[in-house]
């Protein structure tokens, strides 16, 4: 476990941000999907959840404590994930619970000029999720695991991750 947490203290590519008051999501019982959200993704949400199969519930998870970090070096976005170190199973939100952060730092979400990216898994494959503003509220869309365009740390972007230590 002090590997692990090594590890994420000496990311080059990520730095932890400190002041986000709403971090625990409380256990859930993965009946949320991200489609059926539109009273928080006001502005968009992905068709792709629907074209991927990501359109459904999910299981019940335990209550956790999310980290969120800040991209501070360029790099693609299944990078930033492999960054942290660690078995990516470990980092892996249900939508459910990407939903209920969301909701919870709704504000904070539409007060900054920052993307989220959360890291989820169906049927065996990774998929991200990204979380962002638009003039009309926050919207969500899916983004490929192995996504080759480079995220240059300039543009704003938060990780938000399962605490791992």
């Amino acid at each position: 476990m002090e590997e692990i947490k090594k590890s994420i203290e000496q990311n080059s590519v990520l730095e932890i941000v400190r002041s986000y008051d709403s971090r625990t999501i409380d256990a859930l019982d993965g009946s949320i999907a991200i489609i059926d959200s539109e009273d928080i993704f006001r502005a968009y949400i992905d068709p792709k959840f629907k074209e991927l199969g990501l359109d459904k519930p999910g299981l019940s998870t335990p209550k956790i404590t999310v980290e969120v970090y800040k991209l501070v070096d360029d790099k693609k976005i299944g990078d930033i994930f492999v960054s942290f170190g660690v078995n990516l199973d470990k980092l892996v939100m249900s939508q459910s619970q990407i939903v209920f952060f969301c909701k919870r730092n709704y504000l904070r979400i539409c007060g900054n000029e920052y993307a989220y990216f959360f890291l989820i898994k169906e049927k065996n494959k990774y998929h991200v999720v990204n979380v962002d503003i638009y003039s009309d509220g926050i919207g969500v869309e899916i983004v490929h695991f192995d996504q080759k365009r480079i995220l240059l740390s300039d543009d704003f972007y938060h990780v938000v991750v399962p605490q791992v230590f």
